[in-house]
């Protein structure tokens, strides 16, 4: 069980997975839970080396929240967000979000269940995926989301097509979403 409280901003060193509050996380197995309860974080993050602040090549994953939620080999376990937000802005490549960057794929047969959480901070992308509250559910990893919101402004200098969604970028799995929505803006500055 997490729960807590994070600030401040992130450049990186050259890490590929971002999080405001966890940059990569796997899913748990049988029968260890992963519960992440009232936790929030307002860092911004940006995809520009911490030490030379020259961009990195690595188009690393990021969200506000955790970057990375990797499934891998397993195949079942109870993952639970819950009470969660960020604030913070996300500046970056492709599978960036406000909340969470993206989601790897497996085999599992559980959703990571997502309640009662938000994210408000804008997201800028110059690639592809991204999303206000999740850029990509990639295949064998879903989502069930429960009153969960998005209010920060998408930015995408990419033109089409870009897979941008205003919730979702981009979904290869399943996701279920109960009492959900996003206010932000979606631009497009090269469309």
């Amino acid at each position: 069980t997490v729960d807590g409280i994070m600030n401040g901003s992130f450049a990186g060193g050259r890490e590929i997975n971002r999080g405001g509050f966890i940059g990569s996380v796997g899913a748990p197995t049988n029968p260890n839970p992963l519960l992440i309860t009232n936790c929030s974080t307002n860092m911004s993050l940006g995809s520009y080396d911490a030490i030379t602040n020259i961009p990195i090549s690595t188009n690393p994953t990021m969200g506000g929240f955790i970057g990375v939620y990797g499934v891998g080999t397993r195949t079942s376990g109870n993952a639970v967000i819950s009470g969660c937000f960020s604030t913070g802005s996300v500046s970056g490549g492709s599978g960036i979000a406000g909340f969470i960057g993206k989601t790897t794929g497996g085999t599992m047969t559980d959703p990571l269940i997502i309640r009662d959480s938000y994210s408000t901070g804008a997201v800028r992308s110059s690639a592809q995926n991204m999303g206000g509250f999740v850029g990509v559910i990639a295949s064998g990893a879903s989502i069930l989301a429960e009153r969960c919101y998005e209010k920060g402004n998408l930015y995408n200098s990419v033109g089409s097509p870009c897979n941008m969604g205003a919730f979702v970028g981009s979904i290869n799995s399943p996701i279920t979403t109960i009492d959900c929505y996003s206010t932000g803006a979606v631009i497009s500055t090269n469309a």
